[in-house]
């Protein structure tokens, strides 16, 4: 494989701002188009992140490198204290902690939300903290079993970046996705790394699709089906609550009705005297 700095004819790098500009241009109405930018976040993108079950969250190491890890859970999992602070909980995962360690050293972050169906997504840049007080962690919980621990996040800018990303990709488009799982065969990569045989990564493989599957498995018994039990009982009550106003109505529209025709006998009665 070539060195980076070998592809593309090294003249024609880009090294300033002015380079980049010259070949992007200069965004039109600029000073307007910073109005988009607030220093905490709005109703709309309160009601954003509140619908979101899915964010990546951007850290920077010791070293400038940065990291990318995804976050996800159901619906309105990051937590809206105010809309200047956040929590995001941490759950049982494969222990590496990269974003953790790099909040350590650099407390700066980014989340970008993604909505299914919605192709803007949110950014939400700010300063984080870790904590572990089991009543956040308990506030935080996901079929009843607390957040390892809870990252506070103080609210420093955020806005809604463009569609265009998501519209050119097609990506909530269900009948643009491949008809298969793409299999991504981690078990496989780490044997030929390490020298191991087919059989240790078939036996990693499966062990990998078992824990998954215990993960699916927990959320369909614990979070999922609490959710959508929920959702039905909110619903039965509305409609309930609904049965009772139709019938209020009614009752009301009955006693308007025998009123009037009251009303229209004693005038004629009056009448006739």
């Amino acid at each position: 494989m070539p060195e980076p700095l070998t592809v593309g004819d090294p003249t024609h790098d880009i090294l300033t701002l002015e380079m980049l500009r010259d070949t992007i241009g200069k965004p039109a109405e600029f000073s307007e188009k910073r109005m988009k930018f607030t220093e905490q976040l709005t109703e709309t993108q309160i009601q954003f992140i509140e619908k979101s079950p899915f964010c990546l969250l951007g850290t920077v190491d010791k070293d400038g490198i940065p990291s990318v890890s995804p976050k996800g859970d159901g619906p309105g999992f990051v937590h809206i204290v105010s809309p200047e602070l956040l929590l995001l909980p941490e759950r049982p995962g494969n222990k590496l902690i990269f974003s953790l360690q790099n909040i350590l050293q650099h407390p700066q972050v980014q989340l970008l939300f993604l909505l299914p169906n919605t192709c803007e997504t949110l950014r939400v840049s700010g300063v984080a903290s870790l904590n572990q007080d089991p009543g956040l962690c308990e506030r935080c919980a996901a079929g009843g079993q607390p957040a390892l621990l809870v990252m506070r996040i103080v609210v420093k800018e955020c806005y809604y970046h463009c569609a265009k990303a998501l519209l050119r990709s097609q990506l909530w488009k269900p009948e643009m996705w491949p008809r298969d799982r793409f299999r991504v065969q981690l078990a496989h990569a780490m044997a030929k790394k390490s020298g191991n045989t087919d059989a240790w990564a078939n036996e990693l493989e499966e062990a990998i699709e078992g824990r998954a599957k215990d993960v699916e498995c927990f959320y369909v018994e614990k979070v999922w089906s609490a959710k959508q039990a929920t959702s039905t009982k909110l619903a039965t009550c509305q409609q309930n609550q609904d049965w009772q106003l139709f019938r209020f109505a009614g009752l009301a529209a009955l006693v308007s009705a025998v009123c009037t025709a009251v009303l229209c006998t004693r005038l004629k009665s009056t009448k006739h005297i």
